[in-house]
Parts: C-alpha cells; sequence; structure tokens
C-alpha cells in the first residue's frame, strides 16, 4: 500500500466514531470469512488447528488436480506452484501475529507438498525450486522473530525441521534440507547441532565420494554452522580440512580478512586453482591488495591477468594504477611491446584503438586484414578513408555472406554502420552493385532497400 494510501486510512479512523467502526468490522466479519479469521487472529484466539486442517485439504485438493498421474508436466507444476505460494505468505502473516508454532507447521506443510512432486514433477521454469526458496525465506523470518524463546523451543523447532526431511519425499534430495537448516542458522545451538549430526539423513552422505556435490553441501552447513556458534578454532580446523571446496575457502579467506590476517588471506587466494579467466580469487586479491596499499602486487597481478589470462578488463586497471603512480608515460612504451608479444592480434588492436595509436593499428590492420571490424574502421577511417573503405567492403561487408533473411539483415546493417562514419555516395554505391548482382534474392534486396532509403533521406 502507497503511504498517500496509508495517511488517506489513519485521516479515516480518526474521523469515524467508535461504534461506526464496531459495527463495520462486525458486518465485514459477516460477509468476509478471510477478514473474520484475520480479525480473530488479530485480537481474539485462532483456532489453529482447524486452520491447519484446512490448509491440509486445500494442498490436498491443489495437488489431486493433476491431468497424470505419472508425471506433472511443466506448465501444470507452475499452476501447482502459483496456487501454494499465497499460503505460504498466509502463516508469514501468522507469524507476525505472534502464532510461531501454527506458522511453522504451515511452512512444514507445503515443505511437504513440495518434497511429494519432486520425483514427478518437469520444472523446467524452476517454479518448485522458487517455491522452495521462498520458504527458505520464510524460515528465516521464523528464526529472527523466535531468537528470544528458550533452548528447548528452538532445539525442538529444529527436531521439527528434520523430521520433515526424513521423509520419503525427500529420499536423495538432501540439498533441500541443507537450504532450510541453513536458514534456521540464528537458532541452531550446540544442542540443537548435535541433535542435527545425530538424526538428520544428510550425515550418511559422508560415507559417499568425498568429493561429491552432497558432501560438499554438507561440510558448507557445518561450517556456517561452527562460525554461528563463534567455535573459531574448530571452525578453523574444519576448514582446513575442507579447503578444497570452494566455497569453504571463501568462508576462511573472509574470516582471516575479518581478522586483518590479510597474509594468509592471500595465501589461500593464491593456493586456489587460477585457471579460470574470472575466478574468485582474483577478485579477493585485489580486495586484499588494495586494503593493505601492496601496489606493485596489485600491478604486477593485474599484469598477469591481462598477458597471460588475455583479460583485457584488467588493462584498464593495471593503466590506472601506473598513472596514479606517475609513472605512465615510463612504463607505457614497454607494456605496449609486451601486448604486441603475448596477446592475441585482435587483443592488440583492440589496446592499440584505446590508446588512439591510429598508425600502429593501420600497420596491423594491412598485415591481418581480417580483424578489422566496424570499432577499427571507425577509428581509422578519418586518417585513412580510402584504405578503410577498401578494406572495410572486402572485409567486413563480403565476410561469410549468409544466403538467409537474417544473413541479408546483417550485411545490411553493415553498410549502414559504415554510412555512419564513412562515405554516403560509397556506401549506396555498395548496396547498387549488390542489387544488381543478385537481382533474384528478394530478401537481400528488401534489406538493402531499407538501408538505402535511410541514406538517402
Amino acid at each position: 500500500m502507497k503511504n498517500n494510501q496509508t495517511n488517506s486510512i489513519i485521516n479515516l479512523v480518526a474521523k469515524t466514531s467508535t461504534n461506526d467502526l464496531r459495527q463495520f468490522i462486525i458486518h465485514r466479519c459477516q460477509l468476509d470469512t478471510d477478514f473474520y479469521k484475520d480479525f480473530t487472529a488479530q485480537f481474539g484466539e485462532l483456532n489453529t488447528d482447524y486452520e491447519l486442517a484446512k490448509t491440509k485439504e486445500e494442498i490436498g485438493s491443489i495437488l489431486n488436480n493433476t491431468e497424470s498421474n505419472n508425471f506433472i508436466p511443466d506448465k501444470e507444476c507452475q499452476v501447482i506452484c502459483d496456487k501454494l505460494w499465497p499460503i505460504i505468505d498466509k502463516y508469514r502473516h501468522r507469524l507476525k501475529q505472534g502464532y510461531h508454532q501454527h506458522a511453522l507447521n504451515g511452512f512444514l506443510l507445503i515443505y511437504q507438498a513440495g518434497g511429494s512432486m519432486l520425483t514427478t514433477a518437469f520444472d523446467d521454469s524452476n517454479s518448485l525450486d522458487y517455491l522452495f526458496s521462498m520458504l527458505d525465506n520464510a524460515l528465516v523470518e521464523f528464526s529472527d522473530t523466535v531468537l528470544n524463546e528458550s533452548e528447548d523451543k528452538k532445539i525442538d523447532y529444529t527436531r521439527q525441521i528434520i523430521k520433515t526431511f526424513n521423509d520419503q519425499e525427500f529420499n536423495d534430495w538432501y540439498e533441500y534440507c541443507f537450504n532450510a537448516l541453513a536458514s534456521m542458522l540464528p537458532i541452531i545451538t550446540d544442542k540443537s547441532f548435535d541433535v542435527i549430526q545425530k538424526t538428520t539423513k544428510y550425515s550418511s552422505v559422508h560415507n559417499s565420494d568425498p568429493n561429491s556435490y552432497y558432501v560438499s553441501k554438507s561440510c558448507i552447513l557445518n561450517t556456517k554452522i561452527l562460525l554461528q556458534l563463534n567455535h573459531l578454532q574448530q571452525a578453523k580446523a574444519y576448514m582446513e580440512k575442507h579447503i578444497q571446496i570452494n566455497d569453504i575457502r571463501k568462508m576462511r579467506i573472509d574470516l582471516a580478512i575479518e581478522e586483518k590476517d590479510f597474509e594468509l588471506a592471500a595465501q589461500y587466494c593464491l593456493d586456489a586453482d587460477d585457471s579460470k579467466r574470472n575466478d574468485p580469487w582474483k577478485n579477493y586479491l585485489v580486495k586484499i591488495y588494495k586494503m593493505t596499499n601492496q601496489r606493485q602486487k596489485l600491478q604486477d597481478m593485474f599484469e598477469k591477468r591481462l598477458l597471460d589470462n588475455h583479460d583485457l578488463s584488467a588493462y584498464q586497471s593495471l593503466k590506472k594504477l601506473i598513472t596514479e603512480d606517475g609513472s605512465w608515460k615510463k612504463k607505457y612504451p614497454k607494456l605496449l611491446k609486451k601486448c604486441e608479444n603475448r596477446l592475441t592480434p585482435w587483443e592488440y588492436s583492440s589496446i592499440l584503438d584505446n590508446e588512439h595509436e591510429i598508425d600502429k593499428l593501420m600497420a596491423l590492420i594491412r598485415i591481418k586484414p581480417r580483424i578489422l571490424d566496424v570499432a577499427f574502421a571507425r577509428s581509422l577511417y578519418p586518417r585513412y578513408p580510402g584504405e578503410i573503405s577498401s578494406l572495410y567492403y572486402r572485409v567486413v561487408v563480403l565476410s561469410e555472406p549468409e544466403i538467409n533473411r537474417n544473413g541479408y539483415h546483417r550485411l545490411a546493417n553493415k553498410i549502414r554502420e559504415y554510412a555512419d562514419f564513412g562515405s554516403l555516395d560509397l556506401a549506396k554505391t555498395w548496396i547498387n552493385n549488390l542489387i544488381m548482382m543478385y537481382p533474384r534474392r528478394r530478401a537481400m534486396v528488401e534489406e538493402l532497400s531499407i538501408v538505402l532509403n535511410e541514406i538517402l533521406r
């Protein structure tokens, strides 16, 4: 509801007499069952058993109203989830009204409903995963709400979650249990952690392949719980044992940064697999070197990313650092030579273009004409109009012609882009020549004629 609407209601309530408000509420309760339930829940005593029984009936009706007994098609799965989402909102509202156990019961009913579809639903649209995600978010709200309740109650809430996910519906679907328990981190205690380890089915995954997905998820959850319980030494030892799991390595690095042990944090980054061009460890190193003002290490790292990993985005970061140090003019020629020797011709051309090295770029294009593209042509045309126009027509316009509508559209667009920076008369000549050469290619003639008309305006 918008602020102006809220203010309008406040003003109306202030002007209305108590008796009139009372009569309105009574009349509204008689007409609207949902309003009656909400009103009695807020100001009276909600019949939670009755509401939960009706919710079970509603969910049963939603799940039973399917066209096939064998599987649930994706569209039907979406319809089912669309009908279950409002029930989550209803029990989130009950949570806000103070019905903590009742709200959890409602959430668990929907978890069970989702679990019953895991082996039968085709969830290409990820509706079911989104449903579980909404439930996990509801559990986060639940945990924050019951944070100050007794330890016995918190343990009981944890047992109820475990019992739900130990049901047959969730056999071999451990990740949903992990996510739900992770959502309850704020209320997990040492005793409930012990309950989790002893009574949850997921504890059995540790007997399988140590590199498996579920073992990783289990280890990540255990790490989060140990950190939540502030068992730092135990958590550090556990993370060291499972440091090969990327998410655990990230948590260990974050902890080292938090403790200002930047050398250790950097070492964890350097020990990780850096074969991927944009792996997270490089980003962590940037953060660490910036925080510790290790500018030379930062420069070395950006240069390595540029020259070894062919990451052109590192060039601007490297240039910025060197410029701030006041040595760009001195170091630029040497860096440019390294780029020429170690980067691909196109990558090197991009840097030349960025640095407005027009003559060097033209010299390279003459040797490697196939790397000419619209951006390079636009930069080179003012100084080399005739040479670039000839190369552009041969290399860009006529390259890899496709005999279909999409190909003709791309062909026409290349000429349109040339006309934006080059000779309009030459662009018209190219179009007319192509139309004369291929008069029977109707789609080509149509696409080229559109561009020609744009030029003639």
